[in-house]
């Protein structure tokens, strides 16, 4: 029959283990993305340099068969959703993010069906999730442009029907996060693209606040007047609304 096929590793580790900027970048990583472990930073790390030693290779050489080897590369990353046009500086500029937004764990958690990355995690592990007709069960498959539409809750799974209890807290949280998206009139959508700023409740008040003090102490300019001059016209019109005592009783002795 045959000698048994001896496994290999997949991916290189890193030649240092301790390495600051590295162990931080994995750390945002598998924060982000929900890695279980280093080993699949790793995986998608060694893809990449593959990805880039080929194109590489293929640049410096010539013929039928270097065209035809060069086209499906390119393909297959335009498929991945990659790369936009044929570039050869686009594919070596290329990050291990990049290869990471493409999992389907991360696909699952963008298409809104679960509450965070490691929720995600679970529902592909434990066969809820299927893309097309195939149940997929490994969270680092890598989802082409044709696929994305398809991945969805499997029929067979209790979470692809809508009144479920999961799926009701879903839709909930859904509509939060987009009515806290929408702006509430016209005048607040122009403010928000002059001034990128949206400014809280309180400071709306003490806004208005001053807006009728200025008024008070009879300012016609007051987009043009200084702070200085903003500032005793507020004063003056404090001082005016608040008479000392002792001026009170000379006015009535007077009467």
């Amino acid at each position: 029959m045959g000698d048994i096929k001896k496994h290999r590793k997949k991916y290189r580790t890193p030649s240092h283990p301790y390495n600051k900027e590295r162990l931080e970048k994995e750390k945002d990583y598998s924060k982000k993305y929900g890695l279980k472990n280093k080993k699949e930073i790793y995986k998608f790390e060694s893809m990449l340099s593959k990805i880039k030693s080929n194109t590489k290779r293929l640049l410096r050489s010539q013929g039928g068969q270097r065209n035809k080897e060069y086209d499906e590369l390119i393909n297959r990353l335009k498929n991945l959703g990659l790369l936009d046009h044929d570039d050869a500086d686009t594919v070596l500029s290329l990050e291990t993010k990049d290869l990471l937004e493409r999992r389907l764990q991360s696909i699952v958690y963008k298409k809104g069906l679960a509450n965070s990355m490691n929720q995600a995690r679970q529902y592909i592990i434990h066969e809820h999730i299927s893309v097309g007709d195939k149940k997929i069960s490994s969270p680092s498959y890598l989802v082409t442009l044709q696929e994305e539409p398809q991945v969805s809750f499997s029929h067979t799974s209790m979470l692809s029907k809508e009144d479920h209890p999961q799926r009701v807290l879903l839709s909930k949280e859904l509509k939060k996060e987009i009515e806290k998206t929408k702006l509430t009139t016209k005048k607040d959508e122009k403010r928000l693209l002059d001034e990128d700023i949206v400014p809280e409740e309180d400071s709306k008040e003490v806004l208005e606040e001053v807006e009728i003090k200025i008024e008070d102490a009879e300012v016609v300019d007051a987009e043009e007047a200084s702070e200085e001059e903003l500032e005793k016209a507020v004063e003056e019109s404090e001082d005016s609304k608040e008479e000392p005592k002792e001026v009170v009783e000379e006015k009535k002795e007077e009467k």
